[in-house]
């Protein structure tokens, strides 16, 4: 009997291993689906814009705010409701470096007052657009670049 249990609790053992190790396995299969998944809406979106454009994808808006300073872009889309900081707060954070001076800030929102648009153009943004975004809209703005004399109605 006791060799029984020794044998069950050894056998728990591996399996209770064997179970660690698969869920390790998961955890770098989801991050690895992550990274695809960034990537293909990377992919998604240069290719949408017949590749002209390279695009970054942030997933917060202090990604957001670390990709604009790595990357120094001439245009940013940024969606308001970002989680970890919001658009308005990335955009003024953005707005106050030397190098987001001159950048190019595209709010993306579902909120369209005029109220929403005052409150976009209070924290630094070029244009306000309403999602979903409008293509023609969209590519009028980008091929405007880099001058910065948008109306905030578009």
């Amino acid at each position: 009997m006791q060799q029984t249990n020794d044998q069950l609790a050894q056998k728990a053992q591996q399996l209770a291993e064997q179970n660690a190790e698969v869920e390790r396995k998961n955890q770098q299969i989801e991050q690895a689906r992550g990274a695809l998944e960034e990537k293909a809406a990377e992919l998604a979106l240069t290719s949408k814009y017949k590749s002209e454009f390279l695009a970054k994808m942030a997933h917060d808006g202090l990604e957001a705010v670390e990709a604009a300073a790595k990357l120094l872009p001439q245009v940013v889309l940024l969606d308001i409701g970002m989680p970890n900081l919001n658009g308005y707060d990335a955009a003024r954070q953005i707005r106050q470096q030397a190098w987001g001076k001159d950048m190019v800030l595209i709010a993306l929102t579902g909120w369209g007052q005029e109220q929403d648009r005052e409150r976009t153009r209070e924290a630094g943004f070029d244009a306000h657009l309403l999602k979903p975004v409008d293509h023609d809209v969209l590519m009028k703005l980008l091929a405007s670049t880099p001058a910065r004399t948008w109306q905030m109605g578009a």
